[in-house]
């Protein structure tokens, strides 16, 4: 007798006491067993994302938002015991599936303006929210993504971290997570739709904007990973794009915006080593040959060699 994961069982739970039907699920029980979110009916043949095994924080926008860019669904049932929420459907396509090179090292560009236009009202907005810390798992990360890099660099990355301890100890600031293309919904009328919110909460600062790159990297391929100043020059084109976009009531220099950008790098970077070394299924699923992981290495030492000269 098969037995099921937590997280469908209580999704069919629920599809029983909540007289719904169920019309799509979503892959993240593939991932996590004790979650399950997937696309329901009710009785009226209105549509919700039922989410079991998991839910938002209540008090944050829990009748929803529309803003200039950003929109956030509401909640229409949240429950502490079992774990699961019934939130509103919002229509619109994930941004990975418009982006009409997927593959490539960021969004298309008008994909990659809206992301921009909406992290920065994300800022403002998250503000107003009770937001909480949320818990880190960068030491964790670090100590195994160490052990694929040679011992002077693991030198210089500690030093680094250590450097700017302040920084990474400052947990004040919002942060959607994930803030990447199969996590935001464009939406017909060009606002970004915010999904998938239950670790909404405060982390350093542009923790978000580190998920719309890092992710495509695994997808970019044999040939990216061979021409490292290749990407570097797209990256600081990037870097400049983004602070060009800044509103003009949000203070923040030029130089100081660049150093943040530069410490949330070395944090993707220290995260898809930690991905690599534990085998993480996106890791494993794009990394499937001894080719392909050495020259992923390869480059992503390359990355991280060019960003510690930027931050030391």
């Amino acid at each position: 007798m098969s037995i099921k994961h937590p997280g469908i069982a209580l999704r069919e739970r629920l599809l029983c006491e909540l007289d719904l039907t169920l019309e799509r699920v979503f892959d993240t029980n593939a991932h996590e067993p004790d979650k399950d979110v997937c696309l329901v009916k009710d009785v009226r043949g209105q549509r919700w994302v039922l989410r079991s095994g998991e839910r938002r924080n209540p008090s944050l926008f829990p009748n929803g938002f529309v803003g200039e860019h950003v929109v956030i669904p509401t909640i229409h049932i949240t429950s502490a015991a079992p774990v699961y929420e019934l939130e509103q459907y919002l229509e619109g396509d994930l941004a990975v599936d418009s982006d009409r090179m997927p593959n490539a090292p960021f969004p298309q560009i008008e994909i990659l303006d809206l992301m921009f236009l909406a992290f920065w009202e994300w800022q403002k907005i998250g503000n107003l929210a009770p937001l909480q810390s949320q818990e880190s798992h960068a030491e964790t990360h670090l100590q195994l993504a160490l052990l694929l890099i040679s011992d002077d660099r693991q030198k210089s990355v500690k030093a680094a971290i250590d450097c700017y301890r302040a920084f990474f100890d400052d947990v004040s600031y919002p942060a959607k997570w994930k803030y990447s293309d199969d996590n935001l919904l464009l939406m017909a009328d060009g606002k970004l739709g915010f999904i998938d919110n239950a670790r909404m909460g405060l982390r350093f600062w542009g923790y978000d904007i580190g998920w719309i790159y890092w992710p495509r990297w695994f997808r970019m391929g044999q040939e990216a990973w061979g021409t490292p100043d290749t990407y570097i020059a797209r990256f600081e084109r990037f870097l400049s794009d983004w602070y060009a976009s800044k509103p003009s009531d949000i203070a923040l220099d030029r130089t100081t915006f660049d150093q943040r950008v530069h410490l949330g790098l070395l944090t993707r970077i220290v995260g898809a080593l930690f991905d690599v070394h534990k085998r993480i299924s996106h890791a494993e699923h794009w990394l499937d040959t001894h080719e392909r992981r050495s020259r992923f290495l390869s480059w992503t030492t390359a990355l991280l060699d060019w960003n510690l000269k930027k931050l030391m």
